[in-house]
């Protein structure tokens, strides 16, 4: 993966972030060696398809053509890039729930505001660190479902750091994909049209489409973004860091 060096310190929230990141590179390499060692003995692999097919409550009936199907990873492809698409964003997505978390017991006041909380959910916590953390990740939802502009600009207006510089469109882009991908099969809807107008390759009624490429390119890049603020949030809370 071509990232910015390693750090040798960071917050928990990058580190965990950094972790779901490396399982989802892992994968790919996973799936590429599979396939590999499918294709030099594909008879020993048939064989194995079967014994694994038959064991099965209701078992496939497989054709000859339907083995290679079977065994070419090209086949699960849209499948898999897909569910690895939705894993990656929320990653990132989660990065920002924890690493505000972090930062509000650090400086609570970073979640002042006129909004209120029902009393309920206040007492349901049972200590003061729990419910910042709930508090966190509900204005982050809330703020990633609704556009990118919304979260950049909470950052800004709390911490005085541009969090996603000039690549706000583009991670707004990323996060609308994850949101048809998981609540309407990754079929375009007119709303999502209407929102990127620029994005030619995108029409209306059919649906989006990942490969192994594209995932390959997106976690590092993520990754990147990630790596650099974590680093500004460290230096400007003073938060606390571990070896990694």
């Amino acid at each position: 993966m071509q990232v910015e060096p390693a750090k040798n310190k960071a917050t928990k929230s990058y580190i965990n972030a950094a972790v779901e990141f490396e399982k989802i590179e892992r994968i790919l390499i996973y799936l590429k060696v599979s396939n590999e060692l499918i294709n030099e003995n594909f008879l020993k692999s048939v064989k194995k398809l079967k014994a694994k097919n038959k064991e099965l409550e209701l078992p496939f009936e497989i054709t000859e053509k339907e083995e290679k199907e079977f065994l070419e990873i090209n086949y699960y492809e849209k499948t898999l890039s897909s569910m690895m698409y939705v894993k990656t964003i929320d990653n990132f997505v989660n990065y920002f729930k924890d690493i505000l978390a972090e930062i509000v017991i650090k400086e609570p006041k970073i979640l002042k505001s006129k909004e209120t909380e029902q009393l309920d959910f206040i007492l349901s916590f049972n200590d003061y660190e729990d419910l910042i953390n709930a508090i966190a990740e509900k204005k982050i939802e809330s703020l990633f479902y609704q556009s990118i502009d919304g979260v950049q600009k909470f950052f800004k207006e709390k911490t005085g750091i541009e969090i996603f510089d000039n690549k706000s469109n583009e991670i707004n882009l990323l996060a609308k994909q994850r949101n048809l991908e998981v609540h309407n099969r990754g079929k375009i809807s007119k709303e999502f049209k209407r929102q990127f107008p620029n994005e030619k390759e995108f029409e209306e009624n059919m649906y989006l489409s990942f490969d192994f490429v594209y995932i390959q390119k997106l976690v590092p890049a993520l990754y990147k973004i990630i790596n650099d603020l974590d680093t500004k949030l460290c230096t400007k809370y003073n938060l606390n860091e571990k070896e990694f």
